[in-house]
Parts: structure tokens; sequence; C-alpha cells
């Protein structure tokens, strides 16, 4: 939505969750006795889940029966997530107002999490791996058994949320925040890793049993973007592993509903792994059955999808169903960038604009970071710090690049496809 310049949308969802953060944090306080709040990923308008599934007999108030969001810290439940969202406004739009949701969830973090592993650094422990591995609870024991830690998209969301917190400008922190940041940062868990393939493994001990088809291994490139052509153009920072991890991951191919392969190899630059994917996304039919032909079908729980609904608004020339049906040399006329199929939109977005994750101050603007040169291309989407960027991308060239306001322009950067 940033990116498409939807920001006064994008602030409903903030909205939503800052009028449940007082609730969430009361509910960390009684469950746990420490300060935050983290988020179900089936939560009421309210925050609470959407069923009646804590608490049951012999077990804790505050875990859930439900084996698959049971110990979800920082994947589905989207805690990190929303956090680092609502540092991305703060980079986009210059409000402050929602920070505090950082905040907090920073402080879940530095509260929740007391375990230490022989090195020193936090263990993320008992714990599950998104909806794939879970975590038992005996009953008769009242003790966690078979479970997970140092799942990766719990470490990549905590290393992805505090590498932004100690970014922000002074002006919106405080001296002791930034302390206190700095010193967990020093002791967060690594990411696991196969050395020998070079691979992001999905947790660090993994529980028996495999229940569900999620690609953790990718959350360190979506949605908490550790590993970003972004940051590769930006900073010179090497996304070698994130690649390696793609490009051998069992769920590289994953591109139905909520799977989000698709959007990890753009967010890495993978052009050719990205270009059928999202022409796949863009010939699903509409889901039978309903009156506005834009609704999605659901490959995975239930029609309409909220994972690949259609806004209308979006000018495109031709329109994505019909570039499924085109030869290689596709010409798109992107003036309006409204919500399309929601991971194929933010993949097309991202195609053409990311951010360098380089901080606050002066946030690079990458520009066609994954597109493919052979397409043609005529946009205008925002970058960070309210930085316009429009482009017209015609038979290999840049035809034209208009920067608003022109102060930011040596801001701009190419990404790939940058002959003039």
């Amino acid at each position: 939505m940033l990116i498409a310049g939807d920001g006064d949308i994008f602030k409903v969802l903030m909205d939503y969750e800052m009028n449940q953060r007082i609730f969430l944090e009361q509910r960390t306080q009684l469950y746990w006795n420490h300060s935050g709040h983290w988020t179900p990923e089936t939560a009421t308008l309210f925050g609470a889940y959407d069923s009646p599934t804590n608490g049951g007999k012999g077990w804790p108030i505050w875990l859930n029966t439900n084996p698959y969001i049971r110990l979800d810290w920082g994947g589905d439940s989207g805690t990190g997530e929303m956090a680092i969202m609502a540092m991305d406004y703060f980079n986009w739009v210059g409000d402050a107002q929602y920070l505090p949701l950082a905040y907090s969830v920073a402080d879940f973090y530095m509260g929740h999490f007391n375990n230490r592993s022989e090195d020193g650094r936090v263990l993320v422990w008992p714990a599950q791996v998104l909806e794939t591995f879970w975590c038992d609870f005996n009953t008769s024991t009242a003790s966690f058994e078979n479970c997970c830690s140092n799942d990766a998209p719990t470490v990549s969301a905590m290393h992805a949320l505090f590498d932004k917190l100690l970014a922000l400008p002074p002006t919106v922190t405080t001296p002791a925040q930034r302390t206190q940041w700095a010193a967990f940062s020093q002791i967060l868990p690594i990411l696991a890793v196969n050395a020998s393939s070079n691979v992001i493994l999905p947790a660090a001990q993994v529980s028996s049993g495999r229940h569900n088809s999620e690609g953790p291994e990718f959350y360190p490139m979506h949605p908490h973007r550790m590993f970003t052509k972004g940051r590769q153009v930006a900073s010179n920072t090497s996304i070698e592993l994130g690649i390696s991890t793609y490009l051998q991951s069992p769920w590289r191919g994953a591109n139905s509903g909520w799977n989000y392969a698709l959007n990890a190899a753009v967010l890495l630059g993978l052009t050719q792994q990205a270009v059928p994917m999202l022409l796949a996304r863009a010939s699903t039919p509409p889901a039978a059955g309903y009156r506005f032909p834009g609704y999605a079908p659901h490959e995975q729980d239930f029609d309409p999808s909220s994972d690949r609904k259609f806004l209308m608004g979006c000018s495109l020339s031709p329109t994505l169903p019909q570039l499924a049906k085109l030869p290689a040399l596709h010409t798109f006329n992107i003036l309006v960038m409204h919500l399309d199929f929601a991971n194929m939109n933010r993949a097309l977005q991202e195609m053409l604009l990311q951010s360098g994750e380089d901080g606050f101050e002066d946030t690079k603007v990458v520009l066609l970071p994954a597109w493919p040169c052979a397409w043609d291309v005529h946009f205008r989407l925002v970058g960070p710090l309210n930085t316009t960027v429009e482009v017209a991308y015609v038979g290999g060239k840049v035809v034209s690049l208009t920067v608003e306001p022109p102060s930011r322009s040596s801001a701009v950067v190419w990404g790939g496809c940058m002959t003039a």
C-alpha cells in the first residue's frame, strides 16, 4: 500500500492495531507478568482469539489448544511484521504516531524469551515453526514436548525489528530505549543455517511431523526483509545466503493462495523465478458463484480469498490476466496501483521498486530490482521519505525519470535494467 501511495488506507490497518494495543498489553501482563504485546493469527476485531481455545482443561490460561497457532511468536501471528510495518509507515509518510506498536513488540520479545543457550544468546523455546512443525503440551506433566527452538520466522522477526529500532532517529526514541535495544540485539539468536548447503533452516531444532506447507525459511526475505536486492544495491550487502536458500527450498515453487515464494523471489531479485509465478497468478480465474468478478478463489481455505482479493482501480495496459496470454515482450502502463491479487500485486510493485532498507535519514529507493528487461513499463510509485518516482522504460531503455521532490534524486538508484 505504501509503495502505491495508499498511506491513508495503510493507516486504517495501523489504527486497528493501535486501538487494541491496551488490551493486548494488559493481556500480556496478565498471562506472563511482563510488558509488551503480541498478536495471534486468528484475532477478532478486539484482539482476542476468534474462538475459545485458550486455557483448555489442564492447560495454562495463556496456552492455545489449537496446534496450528499455539506457540507462533513471530510468523503467522504477524507480531514482528506489524511492528516493522509501523516503522515502514514512519519511513514512508514521516508520521511517528504508530511507532509505539514497534516499541511494545520489542518489549514483548525482551520480556518473554528468558531462556539462554550455551553461548549466552536468547533461546526461543518452546516454539513452533508456523503451522508446519508443532509443539505438544502434555497435560499430565504440564510440560512441553516435541518442540522447536529458534524458528526462522521468530528469529528473523527479532533481527529485522531491532535493526530498524536502532536505526530510528533520536528524535523519536529515548536514550534508555536505545541502550536496552542495543543490549538485547547483542544476544539475539543467530539464524540456523546448514553450513554444507548454505541454506537457512526452518529452525535450529525441528519437531517431528509436518502439518502444513508454508516455507518458513523464506521469512528472512518476506516479510522481514533481511535479504533483499534493495539492501544489496543500497549498501553492498551480501544476500547470497538468501538466494541459496530460495533456490534449494522445497517450497520455492509454492504459488497458490497465501504462499509467498513469489514475494521472496522478487525481494531477492530472482526475476527468472518470479515471472512465471507472477503470470500464473495473473491468469487465476474469478471465484465461481460471486456477483463481483474481482474476487479470487482460494486454494487452501475458503472463497472468496482474503489473500488474493481483487480491488478495482488498477490501470494496466494490457491487464495482468491478459499478460499470461501474450508473448515474451509485455507492455505495462501502471499509473495508479491499487490492490490486485494481494501477493501478486505486492510482488509486481517490488519488481519495480524496493527500499534500500538503509535507515531512516536518507533511505535509498531502488528501481527495477527484479524487473524483466524485455518488458516495457510506465509506472509511478512511492518510495521512502515521500519520494515519488515516475519512470518510462521502453525498448530496453529508460525514456524518462521524474523524482519528486527533486532533492531526493540522489537517493534513487538503479537495481537493474538501467540502460539510459
